[in-house]
């Protein structure tokens, strides 16, 4: 058996030393991988080749280079879209021209100032986008930290640090100056002054501060696994809400009660927060409706609405904008980082429904996520009809200055401008506790 050459036949020892020959599509993949052409290739080019040439299947193909199946098939749909085909079979994010086009961005925006973490990965997406005859149905490709990092490091780029400003008492000034305007223009009724926003509903987990030497291996974190449950709400200045509608991972939605839905709405979400699709099916549905039934109820079919709202991304939404329009809706935007000044919801009611869900919900660590999740809702749903109530909400509106309007009360708040930042808090708490800091040397 020695003697026999092992281009046709080789010993098999797992099968008692007998003699196994070679099947004819075996032979030909071992010659061509033996030959010239093939050697100066990477694992997926030599796959792909396999593939073209001897018309053998993915997984032989894979199999002959020492890789899966899927990195052919990777490699194989990169070289159809005209991409370079990466070392390990994934195709590259971004073609030549386009890594050439993202280098001139941010080269031009070196000359000011270098672009962050956020506005280089969205500059790749812009790059994207913006290329011809690109497939639309194909979705944008996600730029992770790695590649980011990898990107950086091979092209020299510098990326800059974004430095968020305090809440500066001008902007306070100026954002209430510009509502003023809107006030005394169209003098709009207290129930048709709205905010709307979304919260979290999440159970605060019991966290130790961690101290580690310099170079030491990062402990490993235990988390629970729980996809977010967010809580959107929209209230009035005269006290009345919206009807809530909770955004479910899209594993947890089941249906509701024909009691229960009178009162609320569920919807789901891959990972159970807001986004545009969701904020305009929000308008559609509900705000919308709610506006139409105000009206006829209060005679106010000539008045407009307000609807106030952070500058959440879900918020630009071009379809959801052209609806509020239709309707006599006007849209104020607040300020970065005003949420804790000038925003009703949290002020008022999400400030309070946080406090009751911390204090009623219990974290047991040894049932299932699905009951977890469940428990979750049941007790966001028991806090709601306490919290969502005139009290809290008129209380919420004033607290901002928005109505009564007093332009004061925003500017001589606490949490607004001139107090430390939650950064700089942290910094002091953790001095204060190094004493009960875990230590792990």
């Amino acid at each position: 058996s020695s003697g026999i050459n092992a281009e046709y036949g080789e010993r098999n020892t797992r099968n008692k030393g007998k003699i196994t020959m070679d099947s004819p599509s075996k032979i030909k993949i071992k010659r061509a991988l033996a030959s010239s052409d093939y050697r100066p290739l990477s694992k997926a080019e030599k796959g792909l080749k396999l593939l073209e040439e001897l018309k053998v299947s993915q997984r032989k193909a894979g199999d002959a280079v020492g890789m899966g199946k899927s990195s052919v098939y990777r490699a194989k749909k990169a070289k159809e879209n005209g991409r370079k085909i990466g070392k390990t079979g994934r195709p590259e994010l971004l073609s030549s021209p386009q890594k050439k086009e993202l280098i001139s961005i941010v080269e031009d925006s070196a000359r000011n100032t270098p672009l962050s973490y956020k506005e280089f990965k969205q500059a790749a997406q812009d790059v994207v986008k913006a290329t011809p005859n690109r497939d639309r149905t194909e979705p944008l490709p996600k730029f992770s930290r790695t590649w980011v990092n990898k990107f950086v490091n091979d092209n020299n780029i510098t990326l800059g640090t974004v430095i968020e400003e305090k809440l500066s008492k001008d902007t306070i000034r100026e954002w209430m100056s510009g509502l003023k305007g809107l006030l005394q223009t169209h003098n709009y009724p207290p129930s048709l002054i709205f905010n709307f926003g979304d919260t979290l509903c999440f159970p605060n987990q019991d966290k130790a501060r961690v101290v580690i030497s310099k170079g030491a291996p990062r402990p490993p974190l235990e988390t629970s696994g729980l996809k977010s449950m967010t809580l959107l709400l929209g209230i009035a200045a005269d006290g009345s809400a919206t009807k809530p509608l909770f955004i479910l991972p899209e594993e947890g939605v089941t249906e509701l009660s024909p009691e229960t839905s009178k009162y609320l709405a569920i919807i789901g979400q891959e990972n159970g927060v807001i986004t545009e699709d969701i904020f305009r099916g929000w308008v559609a549905t509900v705000f919308i409706p709610h506006v139409q039934k105000i009206k006829r109820e209060k005679q106010l079919e000539s008045s407009r609405a307000l609807l106030i709202v952070d500058g959440h991304t879900s918020r630009e939404d071009i379809t959801a904008l052209d609806l509020l329009t239709r309707e006599n809706i006007d849209v104020l935007i607040l300020p970065p980082h005003s949420s804790s000044v000038l925003q009703p919801l949290d002020l008022g009611v999400n400030e309070t429904f946080k406090t009751l869900f911390e204090e009623h919900f219990e974290t047991i660590p040894t049932e299932s996520k699905t009951q977890t999740r469940a428990r979750i809702f049941e007790t966001a749903m028991l806090c709601l009809p306490t919290v969502l109530t005139p009290l809290f909400i008129k209380d919420g509106f004033i607290r901002t200055g928005i109505h009564p309007y007093n332009p004061e009360v925003p500017i001589k708040s606490k949490r607004g401008a001139g107090s430390s930042s939650s950064s700089e808090k942290k910094k002091q708490k953790l001095g204060q506790d190094k004493e009960n800091a875990i230590l792990i040397l």
